[in-house]
């Protein structure tokens, strides 16, 4: 089960991207002991959430990867009217709500089954998004670390396959290229600390096979649930994945 609970929110004059991570505090203090112990202990969680503004609109948007997380987190809040934070002292008032399920036997009949996709995809990156390699901020979309990162998440969360494998890795960053690009350089602040990073969209072309192709087209739309990159949980990393068809396929 694959979840995403779409809050719109008021707009005030303390809301910002960068104060997601407050949002994930609140989420905390209200699961049950236990499982946000279990949390903690995770290098990658069973969740995503993050603060965008779509369309001039405001969302809080919390992200489920599994049925235990469904039920312990979104469960949970989905009955919310406001949230008061303490730490800045802001009331954040719900306007309404969305909700969008979905799983991987839906992710996996939709796109090798159901449509033909697009080898060209748009990729919007709503929020600060980075990765980490060797020790260092990676400030730009690498490939190879995009479609790394999806595929252990996928693995790691979903129930009816397992996609990883190195040859695959290599494969994606050979046969997939930025053809267009629309980025600027930012920061994700974060408890006093700058975490450099990037946003806005980028169009991937994807060659070789349909097989190819298509694991892409999914692997990237389970990342508007699960996010990429780093610090998912508490805001970086949010995308959205729009198929491409001004281009012929």
């Amino acid at each position: 089960m694959i979840v995403k609970l779409k809050f719109n929110i008021e707009k005030n004059d303390k809301i910002n991207i960068n104060m997601s991570s407050l949002l994930h505090g609140f989420l905390i203090e209200n699961l049950e002991n236990n499982f946000a112990e279990e949390m903690h202990q995770m290098s990658m969680r069973p969740y995503s959430q993050n603060i965008s503004v779509e369309n001039s609109n405001w969302y809080w948007n919390i992200n489920t990867l599994n049925a235990v997380a469904y039920k312990k987190i979104i469960s949970n809040i989905e009955n919310l009217k406001k949230v008061y934070l303490t730490h800045n002292k802001n009331e954040i008032v719900i306007k309404n709500k969305e909700i969008i399920k979905s799983d991987y036997n839906k992710l996996f009949y939709k796109n090798y089954i159901e449509e033909k996709n697009s080898r060209y995809i748009d990729i919007e990156f709503l929020t600060p998004t980075a990765f980490k390699k060797d020790n260092r901020y990676v400030n730009y979309p690498d490939k190879k670390l995009i479609f790394s990162n999806l595929i252990k998440r996928y693995d790691l969360f979903s129930e009816i396959t397992k996609i990883y494998d190195e040859k695959l890795i290599k494969e994606f960053n050979d046969k997939s290229e930025i053809v267009k690009y629309n980025l600027r350089s930012t920061y994700f602040y974060l408890e006093g600390i700058k975490i450099p990073s990037f946003k806005g969209r980028i169009t991937l072309k994807i060659g070789g096979s349909n097989v190819l192709v298509n694991l892409s087209n999914m692997l990237l739309e389970f990342g508007e649930f699960s996010g990429v990159g780093i610090k998912t949980a508490l805001g970086m990393g949010a995308l959205k994945k729009y198929d491409n068809r001004r281009y012929s396929q």
